[in-house]
């Protein structure tokens, strides 16, 4: 089952070599973390998560279009925010928010990201699907094109990627199974029960249940949260949060990631730099480059 709150990036690649790590406890020296903050999920990886995909995006069309313009393909890039800033409903490292607040507006059902210009930019996208389409050698210019803008603009490596997204996950998962968690679920169930609610999972972060998610069609983009699921949602997080699990959650996974981060200082510290690198090397290409507003 899908959990509520896993992170919007990663993969499963590092995950049995994350399993390895040792486990010494403390505060990693030289490497200050963020304040501890449950309302926005702030974690000691934030800031070590590749989260400028949309930036690679936009930087890497802005080197391709003079390519397709000079094999004679239309390719005009629309202009973009370099920072689209935060959106509703996701935590710094990219997980999902889930409380009271965002369970009124949304639901269970996934807040949609926005910025400035979007719709330029998805009308982008279904332009160039619809050129490929069409236009016999479109799909070959475009993908000689994008190996020339890698060659000026490299993607970063496969650690800087998904060693601390991977990270992320495995830390949500082992706080969601720890006993300090465990140790709340029965408040849970007896507040969800006390407010007529009785389908329930196995834990809040599996919440609704298959048949109440395949009913509301949580998963299906386009769909809006009905009064039902939004009733049920804010209900189950005001239990967990009065019942302590959200609490027992967010300490649990801070002090997971914590010791991770104490443990690999090094390797994070060589990824930070990186990901500082290539943030920076990706806006320069963007301001030299980018169309008028």
């Amino acid at each position: 089952m899908v959990s509520r709150r896993v992170a919007i990036a990663g993969s499963a690649l590092s995950l049995v070599l994350l399993c390895l790590t040792g486990c010494s406890s403390g505060t990693p020296n030289n490497i200050q973390l963020p304040p501890k903050n449950a309302e926005i999920w702030s974690m000691p990886l934030d800031e070590y998560t590749e989260n400028v995909s949309f930036l690679r995006d936009y930087a890497e069309a802005l080197l391709i279009e003079p390519c397709m313009v000079e094999k004679g393909f239309v390719y005009q890039v629309p202009w973009q925010p370099i920072d689209r800033g935060s959106t509703d409903g996701y935590a710094p490292g990219g997980q999902r928010l889930f409380n009271t607040d965002i369970a009124s507006k949304y639901g269970y059902h996934r807040p949609e990201r926005v910025w400035e210009n979007k719709e330029a930019w998805r009308q982008f996208g279904s332009d160039l699907d619809a050129a490929a389409a069409a236009t016999a050698g479109y799909d070959d210019a475009l993908v000689a094109c994008r190996e020339a803008a890698r060659k000026e603009a490299p993607l970063v490596s496969d650690d800087a990627m998904y060693y601390a997204a991977d990270a992320i996950s495995q830390s949500y998962s082992a706080a969601i199974s720890s006993p300090e968690s465990a140790a709340t679920l029965g408040d849970w169930r007896e507040c969800m029960n006390d407010s007529g609610m009785f389908e329930l999972t196995d834990n809040p972060e599996e919440m609704p249940t298959p048949d109440r998610a395949e009913q509301w069609q949580i998963s299906t983009p386009g769909t809006v949260a009905s009064t039902e699921e939004i009733a049920l949602a804010t209900a189950d997080a005001s239990c967990a949060a009065s019942s302590g699990w959200t609490s027992a959650l967010y300490n649990a996974q801070w002090a997971w990631q914590e010791r991770f981060l104490n443990d690999n200082q090094a390797k994070l510290q060589r990824i930070g730099e990186e990901l500082d690198a290539n943030r920076s090397m990706l806006e320069r290409i963007v301001v030299d480059n980018a169309p008028s507003r």
